[in-house]
């Protein structure tokens, strides 16, 4: 006993220690890049909060590895690396320090006054506005060259003087020639900057909710920081590829906004392409269509994304999922799963009669195997549900007809035991 106890203390104490010499430097490293950056106020921003996930990587750490709780459950918990936490997690601050580095001054130094954060809206109005009216038109008028100019080079850093004399020479229209140029190509240039801006702020804000919500329910790991860093990339390289179609057929004031939700929601906008590519070009879709986790009572988006972090992708993942390997993986009770599980198993039994079961009251596996209602009982929750002869019938032939296999019954058993406990 007493030997357990000293290596469970050498243990704890190398975690300390090597917790220590990675979170010591990297604070000293993080406050003199502010101190430098101080007057750099843009980059200053995506450095403070690029820190927020490193942060709270090593609170976690500290938290449920060093602290009190920690120390009262290390006996419990499996030796963890440290920099299998930090490396991650200082990949995302780069990532997040870099992308605002690029969406708050990228437009200022090619040329825009303002930046996309504070000005997306305006030169959504813009590129709208030229495109209506000068795309595909020639502009061999003077006086149209001159409102051009007019019109949108305040919005841009270098303006022209466009002449106030009834005729220009031939330099100087080629100058005012050459001015429209750069003008419209600063202005073929506003989608790809409000897709990228937009983009990386709904990957932004929704990284930081997750990683919050996580930190809250004890449910980080350190693979959780690479999901970012690949939502990240995803998100915006999402958004550039659709930035044309978007900016084109969206009203200004849904641009922004789609690009935002592009960021937020990579995996609808990859499933938008994904059924449009192939309607157009024809192939085949496949016969089974897989049923979706939003289907289970009490399967928000966030568990679902949980669940499709440990590759159960669908219905079909969860009805035949090894309870023992969630219970380890995910943060949930083995109750709340077990009851997930027997509702997957009923919509896998009946993927056509679950509405129907659902109004006999029956909303998991378990339910349709011990159901065994007195015709009476029967007949007073049909008269009370509105449930017609026909629907009453097909029900009663289901329990007449389906057999559960004999895999299906093992696993009820051990799911019984769980929810009746």
């Amino acid at each position: 006993m007493n030997v357990d106890k000293k290596d469970s203390g050498k243990k704890q104490l190398s975690l300390e220690s090597r917790f220590y010499s990675i979170v010591g430097p990297y604070l000293v490293f993080f406050v003199v890049v502010c101190v430098f950056y101080f007057k750099e106020r843009k980059t200053l921003t995506g450095i403070v909060i690029g820190g927020i996930f490193p942060a709270l990587s090593f609170l976690y750490i500290y938290r449920n590895y060093m602290g009190e709780k920690g120390k009262a459950a290390v006996s419990k918990r499996k030796e963890i690396s440290v920099m299998s936490w930090t490396l991650p997690a200082l990949f995302v601050h780069v990532i997040i320090t870099f992308g605002f580095c690029i969406v708050l001054t990228v437009p200022t130094a090619i040329g825009f006054k303002d930046t996309m954060f504070s000005s997306g809206y305006m030169y959504t109005k813009i590129f709208k506005s030229y495109n209506e009216k000068y795309v595909g038109t020639s502009l061999n008028n003077d006086k149209e060259m001159s409102n051009v100019i007019k019109r949108y080079s305040p919005y841009f850093r270098e303006k022209a003087s466009p002449s106030k004399e009834k005729s220009i020479s031939s330099t100087h229209q080629k100058s005012v020639a050459n001015e429209i140029n750069k003008i419209s190509g600063m202005i073929d240039k506003i989608p790809f900057m409000v897709a990228l801006t937009y983009g990386f702020l709904g990957a932004l804000i929704f990284s930081l909710g997750d990683a919050i919500s996580r930190f809250n329910n004890v449910d980080m790991y350190p693979k959780i920081n690479v999901f970012y860093v690949v939502r990240f990339i995803i998100s915006a390289s999402l958004a550039v590829t659709l930035s044309p179609f978007v900016m084109e057929e969206l009203p200004a004031i849904m641009s922004s906004l789609m690009f935002f939700g592009i960021g937020y929601f990579p995996e609808r906008a990859i499933n938008y392409i994904d059924d449009k590519m192939t309607k157009y070009m024809g192939f085949k879709t496949q016969d089974y269509v897989p049923v979706p986790l939003s289907l289970i009572q009490g399967m928000t988006p966030e568990k679902a994304l949980r669940f499709r972090e440990i590759g159960i992708e669908d219905v079909q993942h969860l009805a035949h999922a090894d309870i023992e390997h969630l219970e380890e993986n995910l943060p949930y009770n083995r109750s709340m799963l077990c009851d997930w599980m027997a509702q997957s198993q009923l919509h896998l039994q009946f993927p056509n009669n679950t509405e129907l079961l659902k109004i006999m009251e029956i909303r998991t596996i378990l339910d349709f195997d011990k159901y065994n209602l007195e015709e009476k009982e029967l007949l007073a929750l049909c008269k009370k549900k509105g449930i017609t002869k026909e629907k009453l019938d097909n029900f009663l032939y289901l329990k007449q007809v389906v057999k559960l296999p004999p895999e299906m019954r093992q696993k009820l058993s051990c799911l019984e035991e769980v929810v009746e406990s």
